[in-house]
């Protein structure tokens, strides 16, 4: 039953999801997650409530 069941697009081929994730990586929430997520990466129990308030505004410090 499983094996029948088959992806049928390919994401690294298709045009349509490269314009997609390409529009997704220059959108400003996820350039703003984005440094969110490499600051508490670095930050281990160590960010400061400040800089992430100046990541959130586009201001960031970091």
């Amino acid at each position: 039953m499983f094996l029948t069941c088959r992806k049928k697009v390919d994401a690294k081929s298709c045009k349509k999801y490269a314009k997609f994730f390409k529009a997704l990586r220059s959108a400003s929430e996820f350039q703003k997650l984005a440094k969110i997520v490499a600051y508490l990466k670095e930050k281990t129990y160590n960010a400061q409530e400040g800089v992430l308030k100046e990541i959130f505004q586009c201001q960031p410090r970091y």
